[in-house]
């Protein structure tokens, strides 16, 4: 799993290496700006990758846009959840 707080991925394609994709803005006094386009890319290349993305929040005071209300979760086993 990778997690993103931010957009700002530096050009990297995280759904490229990773089994589940967690993304959101953060919350707070200091939370940086959050470019909702951005996640969308990065919805689009974990899609087209077949790799399971989660979108957790903009910031605690502004809704979800519907096109970005993903909540995927991985598949997992229960023998892989065991182990």
């Amino acid at each position: 799993m990778i997690e993103f707080i931010n957009t700002n991925l530096d050009n990297r394609e995280p759904a490229a290496y990773s089994n589940w994709v967690v993304n959101g803005g953060g919350s707070g006094h200091h939370k940086r700006p959050f470019d909702t386009d951005r996640v969308r890319q990065l919805r689009d290349d974990c899609q087209a990758k077949g790799v399971p993305f989660f979108f957790r929040q903009i910031d605690k005071a502004q809704d979800i846009p519907a096109d970005l209300m993903v909540r995927e979760f991985p598949d997992y086993s229960l023998e892989q959840i065991a182990a």
